[in-house]
């Protein structure tokens, strides 16, 4: 990673900012003043003249509807522009590099102070700044590169610390985007996408224990209220996505590959260098956080861009979910409903290429298997009847047509999504949603099949799982690994190993495909392609380390999410990998001794969850 840019400030975050704070919540919202409208990012606020913009912010109350205008609303606070409603998101800041930002920030609040975050500083020394009620503070601040960037408030709490994550103010940040200088176009020519979270301390339905407390937007809208992004098949696509919240986001784009072109935080952006940017579908995003990214549409259609931590595609904050348009009638289960982004793709439609080969893939429910997996699910092949978690790889070549009979014997409705396929958009397995125009793609009933057709055009290592009810299902052992072959190979099953992460809903164990502690087995001296996939339910931030005798290994990355890495990134490297949900990676390994290796799995802070072992053997 090259050309780290500062901003113009350093935020300095207190201790707090993070953990999780204990508070009475009898100051909880007053009679809120304001109604509170959803930013959609496209019109910047301020006055922007010689250089300076001068931009007027309030803090206030507010009403604030995630699911639309007519849909139950929260007491929330927000940022206001002078003579504009409350925004969630707070009003966007864009201006040109070298921009001198002046804002007065006004709190409106008779009960809190707020410290406001990413509006102050100069010359790379920042400050916070603590607003009182009633309060107007002029704030100021240079920038100095282009980037993309936001600004935060946090509600003062007793004993002087922020409230990172409880109460009201989930919702009180924007985006600012500093573009390069002399160059125009860039409102119309990328999006700004705002992650924020909120968490309802007062609990609209105290009597729905199984309503999620938390509520996750995407420019003040949750799913399935979120804005339709609209393009046409050849666009080249632009998103600049600002992650607010506190929470990690492993975001995943259907149906095509993206590149991130930046990645940064309040204060910094780094640009990605050419020779080490990826192709990827998956991108873990920390808090405050934010990351420019790049696509172009394989296929029209509608696809789906979301957060693939399951529990941010069902969570709503207690408030309703509006039915997914054409869902079959009867079906049950969770519908989803949070950190999701719908874009529709305007364009002709590919003919499906009549298929070389069929295979068949059956959804099985069992009652009595013991486990932690409850209840158990499986995709097996030909009616083996045998379960199997993770279900056995699906194995294809590159560019052969192939169609795949889904046939649930489930006695619940079910779907898969073929995990970073570019695929049509009517066989890509969200059901209600995925397909074109009046052809979209439905979900499977019980007794009933689907037929998924698709070409692989590129080979690597991809996932198919179930898609919807995603937490039960997923968490029942709905998973599996799609490998696709380049042409003229063959399947090296000496020399391949596919090692599965995935979780157990009820206990939220982490197996190791599907066990505890399993053992893979290796010969001194033979080199081997470990096909790496995560797809627990709730580990986004999760990491491998191969180690024998406390020492870590040598591996050699060679792709990531299916797409091969640039020559620059296949160098061995430490054995150690960061690995979010929805990605896979793909490393050469070559044992050079005999004896027993520890593949552990650790969280972000250490925290060993599993460990497998790795059993190597001198040659016959």
């Amino acid at each position: 990673m090259t050309n780290v840019r500062a901003l113009g400030l350093l935020v300095l975050l207190p201790a707090a900012l993070g953990d999780r704070v204990t508070i009475d919540r009898a100051d909880h919202l007053r009679a809120p003043d304001v109604g509170v409208v959803a930013n959609d990012n496209r019109s910047p606020a301020g006055t922007l003249a010689n250089g300076v913009l001068r931009l007027h912010l309030r803090i206030t109350h507010g009403v604030w509807h995630p699911d639309g205008d007519g849909a139950p609303g929260a007491d929330i606070l927000a940022f206001a522009e002078e003579g504009h409603p409350a925004s969630v998101p707070g009003p966007l800041v864009r201006v040109p590099v070298g921009t001198e930002i002046r804002t007065s920030v006004h709190n409106a609040l008779t009960d809190s102070s707020v410290v406001i975050y990413g509006l102050s500083g100069a010359r790379g020394a920042g400050d916070t700044v603590r607003v009182q009620p009633g309060e107007t503070r002029e704030l100021t601040t240079r920038v100095t590169a282009p980037g993309t960037f936001m600004y935060r408030g946090l509600r003062w709490v007793r004993d002087g610390r922020t409230d990172s994550r409880l109460g009201s103010d989930g919702m009180l940040a924007g985006a600012l985007v500093v573009d390069p200088a002399n160059v125009s176009g860039h409102l119309a020519s990328d999006r700004v996408l705002v992650i924020l979270q909120w968490r309802d301390s007062v609990r609209l339905h105290p009597n729905a224990p199984d309503e999620g407390e938390e509520l996750l937007t995407i420019n003040g809208r949750s799913w399935p209220a979120t804005e339709r992004l609209q393009y046409q098949l050849g666009d080249t696509i632009r998103w600049r996505v600002v992650n607010a919240s506190f929470d990690v986001h492993p975001m995943h784009l259907h149906g095509a590959f993206f590149t991130v072109l930046d990645h940064g935080s309040m204060s910094t952006d780094t640009a990605v260098a050419v020779a080490d940017r990826r192709q990827e579908v998956t991108q873990r995003m920390m808090p405050l956080s934010t990351m420019m990214l790049q696509w172009v549409p394989a296929h029209a259609g509608n696809w789906l861009f979301h957060c693939h931590l399951n529990f941010h595609l069902v969570m709503h904050g207690g408030f309703a979910a509006r039915p997914v348009a054409s869902a079959m009638p009867g079906m049950s289960g969770p519908r989803m409903a949070g950190l999701i982004m719908g874009v529709t793709v305007h364009g002709p439609v590919t003919a499906d290429a009549r298929p070389r080969r069929w295979l068949r893939l059956v959804a099985e429910q069992y009652d009595s298997v013991p486990g932690d997996f409850v209840p158990p699910f499986s995709f097996e092949a030909n009616d083996a009847r045998r379960m199997t978690i993770p279900a056995a790889p699906i194995i294809v070549t590159q560019g052969e047509p192939i169609a795949i009979t889904v046939v649930n014997h489930l006695r619940e409705a079910t779907s898969v999504h073929w995990h970073g396929l570019e695929i049509q958009s009517y066989y890509d397995g969200v059901p209600g949603f995925d397909g074109n125009g009046t052809r979209i793609a439905p979900l499977i009933a019980p007794r009933d099949s689907f037929v998924a057709r698709m070409t692989p055009p590129r080979a690597g290592t991809f996932i198919f799982h179930s898609h919807f009810d995603d937490i039960r299902q997923q968490g029942g052992g709905m998973y599996g690994a799609f490998i696709v072959l380049p042409r003229g190979t063959q399947w090296d099953a000496a020399h391949e190993r596919v090692i599965m992460l995935g979780e157990a809903r009820d206990t939220g164990a982490l197996k190791i495909n599907g066990v505890d502690h399993p053992t893979i087995a290796m010969v001194r001296g033979q080199t081997y392609r470990m096909r790496f996939v995560n797809i627990t339910l709730a580990r986004p931030a999760i990491s491998l380390t191969l180690t024998r005798d406390s020492t870590v290994q040598r591996w050699r990355p060679i792709a990531r999410d299916g797409a091969d890495l640039a020559p620059s990134q296949r160098r061995e490297v430490a054995a150690r990998l960061p690995i979010t949900i929805g990605e896979t990676d793909d490393i050469e390994f070559t044992p050079a001794r005999a004896g027993t290796y520890a593949l552990d799995v650790r969280t972000g802070k250490g925290q060993l969850l599993r460990s497998a072992t790795v059993a190597v053997a001198d040659p016959r």
